[in-house]
C-alpha cells in the first residue's frame, strides 16, 4: 500500500536517529556535569568583632563548589569603592589613609588568590564602622569575581557586598 512505511525504512531511520540521539545525550551530560562540578566563589563581609564603639570586619572569599579554584581576583570600579568610605578630615587623615589602602589592596589588579580548595575560605581585614569607622554602615559595593578551575576554564560573576554586621540579619540582638 502506498504511503505505508515498510520495516526497512523504519530500520534505516532508527539506525540514523540512534547515534544522533546518543551524541546529543552525551553532549548534554558533559555540559551538565561541568556545570555541577566546578568551583563556585562568593565573597562576604563578616564581623570580626563588635563592641559599643566600633565593629571590625573581614572580607571572606569562599569556595562553595566541589572543585578547587585558582587565580581568584576581586574587581571593583574606583567610583563604587569610594562610595563606601566615610568623609575624611585632616585630623584623622593618616588613620583613614592606612585603612583605605588596606581595603583597596583587596581589589588591586596585582592581588590574586592563587588557590582556594573546595569547601574552604580565606579572609582579609576590611575596615570598621562606628565611632572611629571608615566605612559607611549599610553601604553596598558591587564587585566582579573572576577565577578558574584546575583545567583552566574561566568563570566570573557579579555580586554586591553589604557593609553590615554578620551576627544578626535585622540589626537586633541581645546586649
Amino acid at each position: 500500500m502506498k504511503g505505508d512505511l515498510d520495516t526497512d525504512t523504519i530500520r534505516n531511520f532508527s539506525s540514523i536517529l540512534s547515534p544522533l540521539l546518543s551524541g546529543l545525550a552525551l553532549f548534554f551530560t558533559r555540559k551538565f556535569w561541568l556545570m555541577a562540578n566546578r568551583p563556585i566563589i562568593s565573597v562576604n563581609v563578616e564581623t570580626e568583632s563588635s563592641g559599643n564603639i566600633n565593629t571590625m570586619y573581614n572580607l571572606v572569599v569562599y569556595n562553595s563548589g566541589n572543585r578547587p579554584a585558582i587565580n581568584i581576583q576581586l574587581k571593583v570600579k574606583e567610583d563604587d569603592l569610594e562610595q563606601i568610605f566615610c568623609e575624611r578630615n585632616d585630623a584623622n587623615k593618616k588613620y583613614f589613609d592606612y585603612h583605605i589602602e588596606s581595603i583597596k589592596r583587596c581589589f588591586n589588579q596585582k592581588t590574586m588568590i592563587p588557590l582556594i580548595l573546595n569547601g574552604k575560605s580565606i579572609s582579609n581585614s576590611f575596615g570598621l564602622t562606628g565611632q572611629n569607622g571608615i566605612l559607611i554602615y549599610k553601604s553596598q559595593l558591587p564587585i566582579k569575581i573572576t577565577y578558574q578551575d584546575l583545567d583552566g576554564r574561566k568563570y566570573s560573576n557579579n555580586q554586591k557586598l553589604l557593609i553590615t554586621t554578620s551576627e544578626v540579619f535585622a540589626d537586633g540582638q541581645w546586649t
